[in-house]
């Protein structure tokens, strides 16, 4: 099981992140879309094989391309379609395989979602500490970059 960081050390990172209400560590944030749970809707870009695989397993293990929630200890999320483009233009452009968006539910991941600021990056992205649950995907698009 990935380790996750404490609410201390969580709050050291980034002040700007509360407990939310006892529902884990989240970053308010002013973009991008909510869910009919009124919680943010987060966003990963995968592979269409990838994302085929999991359908089959009944979860999401790929954390990036090429790297596994095994060995990175949590799944790269974005927070709107702005971070997306940012990383797709950072770490897919070689990418020639088809590419898709999954739309993730907060509320139906089952684990914990945290808002870190990566060495070097200006803003805060979230990581998942867990497996997506395939339930938690509500919408899948075909992403060109």
């Amino acid at each position: 099981m990935p380790r996750v960081p404490s609410e201390t050390a969580i709050s050291q990172r980034d002040p700007a992140i509360s407990s939310d209400q006892g529902r884990g560590p989240f970053l308010p944030y002013s973009g991008g879309t909510r869910s009919t749970l009124g919680r943010v809707r987060l966003l990963h870009l995968s592979l269409a094989d990838d994302w085929a695989a999991a359908v089959s397993a009944g979860e999401y293990q790929v954390s990036t391309l090429g790297r596994t929630l095994a060995q990175e200890g949590f799944i790269h999320a974005c927070a709107g379609m702005d971070q997306l483009r940012g990383v797709a233009g950072r770490y897919y452009t070689g990418v020639t395989e088809p590419l898709v968006v999954l739309t993730l539910e907060e509320a139906l991941l089952g684990c914990p979602v945290v808002f870190e600021v990566p060495p070097g990056a200006q803003e805060a992205f979230p990581h998942i500490y867990g497996p997506l649950p395939v339930e938690a995907v509500v919408a899948v698009t075909p992403f060109t970059p």
